[in-house]
């Protein structure tokens, strides 16, 4: 339980600090840069009026969702993991693959559901 708690916790708090990070680096590259320069003000003014208040509900559900994904399966093929330190590699590369694969059903299906 401590694990799907903290996944469910982490991993949407990486996706707003990551989500932050793009949106001041971007702000900074646009103004630096000198053949596309752009205020920062301009820059705020665009971003309020293309990223609406359901786009970063809707990242944040799937957060939480992806997280409760990896924790799930992480958990489960880890429990079952034998063999030493080859068990652990096998198991590792198991997890990895039968999380991305279902991260990519459930975004499927939650972007058919939230849109």
């Amino acid at each position: 339980m401590p694990r799907l708690i903290a996944c469910l916790l982490c991993v949407p708090a990486l996706v707003i600090y990551s989500d932050l990070i793009g949106i001041v680096g971007g702000a900074i590259i646009s103004n630096l840069h000198p053949q596309i320069f752009v205020s920062y003000y301009t820059y705020y003014d665009s971003l309020t009026n293309a990223l609406k208040l359901r786009e970063i509900g809707t990242g944040l559900v799937k957060a939480v969702a992806f997280g409760g994904i990896i924790s799930l399966v992480c958990c489960y093929v880890g429990f079952k993991t034998s063999g030493g330190a080859r068990g652990i590699g096998v198991s590792t590369t198991r997890s990895v693959v039968l999380s991305f694969m279902l991260i990519l059903v459930a975004d499927y299906f939650l972007t058919r559901l939230l849109m």
